[in-house]
């Protein structure tokens, strides 16, 4: 089967930082360990080990884990894009799903009809819309 690898575009900062993990060969093996983690605990370790080695992880780094969490969530679902952007009165949330995603297209097309606050692109995007529009 083609390995799906979602992406995940958050407005928030996810990195080790520098000034965290100074050490470059240090950073990129916990990239390379978070990009290659299949599974929630191995994701939760790897940032116990870093939290280990350079202490308390700051937000980037929570932001970070996150991501990954929310990568493995969009694989078994068979997406390939999160995106979410906030305003002062509403949050948007997108999900592009793979064609060999498992939905049922008319009942999703259903849902979207009698929802207000949601819609599907062409391109497979289910756009979901929080909050007040003004």
């Amino acid at each position: 089967t083609d390995a799906i690898d979602p992406e995940v575009v958050l407005p928030l900062s996810a990195l080790i930082s520098e000034k965290y993990c100074p050490d470059l060969h240090d950073r990129m093996a916990f990239y390379q360990r978070l990009a290659s983690a299949d599974t929630k605990e191995k994701v939760e370790n790897i940032i116990f080990d870093l939290e280990d080695q350079y202490g308390e992880a700051p937000d980037e780094v929570l932001v970070l884990k996150t991501n990954a969490l929310i990568k493995l969530e969009l694989k078994s679902i068979y997406a390939l894009k999160l995106e979410a952007s906030f305003t002062d009165n509403q949050v948007n949330i997108g999900i592009t799903l793979s064609p060999k995603a498992p939905v049922d297209h008319q009942k999703m097309l259903a849902k979207v009809k009698d929802a207000s606050s949601m819609r599907i692109t062409p391109q497979h995007k289910v756009i979901q819309v929080f909050g007040k529009s003004s």
